[in-house]
């Protein structure tokens, strides 16, 4: 009796443990299909992330500037021109991701 409970106790296990191998195989098989499609999708994002980088990277140099101590002081509202200019540029490049997710 014992070694009957023994045995079925093993076949338990060993159908436990084939369901979460095959559970496991499943679920990589997703994994490499997702991994390739943000393969092939990531090199299309580049340039417009790369974008996006510059332009915030304008707006905070233009953030840090104090206009009036510099030449261009003489240009009324300059920096929130600028400013306005170029958050309205990061939307429409953030609207291009959008388009393409």
């Amino acid at each position: 009796m014992c070694v009957e409970y023994c045995w079925l106790a093993i076949m338990s296990q060993n159908q436990a443990l084939l369901a979460v191998h095959q559970a496991l195989k499943k679920c990589f098989h997703v994994v490499e299909e997702q991994q390739q499609t943000w393969s092939k999708i990531i090199p299309e994002f580049k340039p417009l992330l790369s974008s996006l980088g510059n332009l915030a990277d304008q707006l905070q140099a233009c953030q840090k500037v104090a206009f009036e101590y510099t030449p261009l002081r003489g240009f009324l509202d300059l920096q929130q021109r600028l400013m306005y200019k170029l958050v309205s540029t990061m939307e429409d490049v953030l609207d291009q991701v959008a388009e393409k997710m």
